[in-house]
């Protein structure tokens, strides 16, 4: 398991600034979301990539919830861990759903690197928000990227390691969408992805959600209070 020190480190150590593109005015979007946080329901902030910019319909996932989703496009692990505010704690989220590693992965940085990141966004999370929730989602196995099959299995192995033995207090979960998006001979279901191979289509996100929607990963029926 990569402890907390050892992966605050190892990306400390291995990488220095992000590195996507129009990061900025990404973030900038986000900044200007309206958000009034209701009384009467958990909050669930969904981040990550494109896959969860995507996400049409992440409140029938969550019932019951306000849901607010600050992905987009390219972003990586270390995109989450160095703007961590301004994407999920200034929401005060009950729960946090985290699908990273894919574009960390396309941009060249390592297995050890991308749970580094992780590492400091559970670190930073617990911090600010100690009765938070995570999940964190695998990353998914795409058929246009299906040549880093291998590196996916390994980050998806780091992820389950950090949910079974948290390097925080937090309660971190891991959901394996592996099994719900391979087809006949352990390869991606082409028949769940758009046309380029790499972003889920209407039949993926169903079965995206159905995942996300077993009990395990669902947020707290009780309402923290303002400053849990």
């Amino acid at each position: 398991m990569v402890t907390a020190l050892v992966a605050l480190a190892l990306w400390a150590s291995a990488q220095s600034q992000p590195m996507t593109a129009g990061l900025d005015s990404e973030i900038a979007r986000i900044n200007a979301t309206s958000f009034v946080r209701a009384t009467d329901r958990p909050v669930v902030v969904v981040t990550g990539s494109s896959s969860v910019r995507l996400w049409q319909d992440p409140e029938s996932t969550f019932p019951g919830t306000q849901v607010v989703n600050t992905g987009f496009g390219g972003s990586t692990m270390a995109d989450l861990a160095v703007h961590l505010q301004e994407l999920v704690i200034r929401f005060q989220p009950d729960l946090v759903v985290i699908h990273e590693g894919d574009n960390d992965l396309a941009e060249g940085r390592t297995v050890r690197q991308i749970l580094g990141a992780t590492g400091t966004v559970l670190e930073r999370t617990e911090a600010a928000l100690p009765d938070t929730r995570i999940v964190l989602v695998s990353a998914k196995p795409s058929p246009s990227r299906w040549s880093n099959a291998e590196q996916y299995r390994q980050l998806n192995a780091g992820y389950r390691s950090l949910a079974r033995r948290s390097p925080t207090a937090l309660d971190v979960r891991y959901a394996d969408m592996w099994p719900a998006l391979l087809g006949p001979g352990d390869i991606p279901d082409p028949a769940l992805y758009e046309s380029d191979g790499l972003h889920l289509n209407q039949a993926g996100y169903l079965e995206w959600d159905q995942v996300l929607s077993q009990g395990r990963y669902r947020a707290p029926d009780t309402v923290a209070g303002p400053n849990h």
